[in-house]
């Protein structure tokens, strides 16, 4: 199984060590791991932490996943508005049930990261066969509102990528430049995040707590804080995004103008 050989490759990795490990983290890991009767008895979190850096995993890195799910939000709705396609359905329907459902049909792709995460986690129970924690991690043992967390972030924050483009797409509806643009703005939010509001909390506070305030780190996030304030900044982020859009696209006229103008 490619369990087995993850547990393996563990176990050489933690001998290689010779006892010099680069954190408290990974010395507890490995110490159980190599102290435990069972070598191939691994804790949930522990193999549930392992996987995502499992070099076999195809498109493990949060920039490349990104990148694609811009490509999916984008191609849908610049592929319409390039199109004209409202041209074909204003005369038919209302502009808000226009609107509500050029939206939502946006979204589809944002499930797709949940939806592996989910996989990941019933395969990660079906090979540990326990819930076993490790290094404080989740918080409090509380397993189910940890994993509950884990996969509400993807949802929220990638949710919060489509908003962004679409507020993008609705003035650039070229698809490549659109995906582009909808990319470096994801980036640009994320660094004035990471570059002026942490700081600027941290100043103000004497806190780390601005580390919750992050959109992209949505497997790996801030959890000293507890669950709940990561989950409060994601569903702000994903409201704050939401009003954008339907400020954007709040009159239909100019949004038939500029695509008659394509």
């Amino acid at each position: 199984m490619f369990g087995d050989k993850i547990v393996k490759e563990m176990i050489v990795e933690c001998q290689n060590y010779n006892g010099k490990y680069e954190d408290e983290i990974q010395e507890n890991d490995c110490e159980q791991l190599l102290n435990n009767n069972d070598p191939y008895y691994i804790e949930y979190f522990q193999f549930f932490g392992m996987i995502d850096a499992a070099s076999f995993l195809p498109l493990t890195c949060t920039f490349i996943q990104i990148i694609l799910l811009v490509i999916c939000f984008s191609y849908y709705i610049c592929h319409h508005l390039k199109n004209k396609g409202i041209s074909n359905y204003i005369y038919r329907e209302t502009y808000p049930k226009y609107k509500k459902r050029l939206i939502l049909n946006t979204w589809p792709p944002v499930l797709i990261v949940p939806i592996l995460m989910t996989v990941k986690i019933i395969i990660c129970y079906i090979y540990t066969g326990n819930w076993d924690t490790y290094s404080g991690n989740p918080i409090n043992g509380e397993v189910s509102m940890y994993l509950f967390t884990y996969v509400a972030l993807a949802f929220l924050k990638i949710l919060t990528f489509s908003n962004v483009t679409l507020i993008v797409s609705r003035k650039q509806h070229n698809f490549i430049l659109s995906a582009v643009l909808s990319f470096l703005a994801i980036i640009a939010i994320e660094l004035s995040l990471e570059c002026v509001v942490n700081p600027l909390i941290h100043s103000i506070t004497n806190s780390d707590i601005g580390l919750i305030f992050n959109i992209i780190a949505y497997g790996d996030f801030a959890d000293p804080f507890g669950l709940i304030p990561p989950l409060i900044f994601a569903v702000c982020t994903a409201i704050l995004s939401f009003i954008v859009v339907e400020l954007m696209y709040k009159d239909g006229e100019k949004l038939v103008i500029d695509c008659e103008a394509n």
